[in-house]
């Protein structure tokens, strides 16, 4: 038995609907841990979400990607993409593996970092991690692809620039988000 499907019986707004329906915008983000200027962040995943519509009409998913922070930038997209499920918007986190150390990682003694008491930025379950953890993770989050990176910079923030370059390396349009 042969089945034949032929696109052209779909009424041509029903697929432009499911089109729009199977496509993903990823937004990668990536800002300060300690930043906590909730209004400039969510004004701007508005922003990116309504861009998002525009260009891809109603219907189209929006994912804002982050580093799964517990605090700072992470946390406020996290919250705000929760917020906004019903828009289609979802929340994709990536969190950094502090316990582990890559092949590549120096095996001389020292390259592992004791934990601070208190430390919540290298949230896992050894007294020590891997300093590269968090630039591994950035480059992981930007070879996923994506439509655009905010970054949510605050004075040097070594891990938030290091994201932003490395997606514009990779050709991903940065928008740098400040006051």
């Amino acid at each position: 038995m042969t089945f034949q499907t032929e696109a052209a019986a779909l009424p041509t707004p029903m697929v432009q609907t499911v089109s729009a329906a199977l496509r993903t915008v990823r937004v990668l983000t990536t800002g300060s841990r300690e930043h906590q200027d909730t209004q400039l962040i969510e004004d701007a995943l508005l922003d990116s979400w309504h861009d998002a519509v525009q260009i891809y009409g109603h219907g189209v998913r929006i994912a804002f990607v982050e580093g799964a922070c517990p605090d700072g930038a992470d946390l406020i997209v996290h919250r705000w993409a929760l917020a906004h499920e019903a828009y289609g918007v979802v929340s994709e986190r990536l969190e950094a593996d502090w316990d582990h150390c890559a092949p590549n990682c120096p095996p001389a003694p020292g390259h592992r970092r004791r934990k601070k008491p208190g430390d919540t930025a290298h949230p896992g379950k050894l007294d020590d991690f891997c300093p590269g953890a968090g630039p591994r993770r950035n480059a992981e989050l930007v070879r996923r692809g994506a439509y655009l990176c905010l970054g949510f910079p605050l004075g040097r923030s070594y891990g938030t620039r290091n994201c932003m370059k490395l997606a514009r390396a990779a050709s991903i349009p940065v928008r740098e988000v400040t006051r």
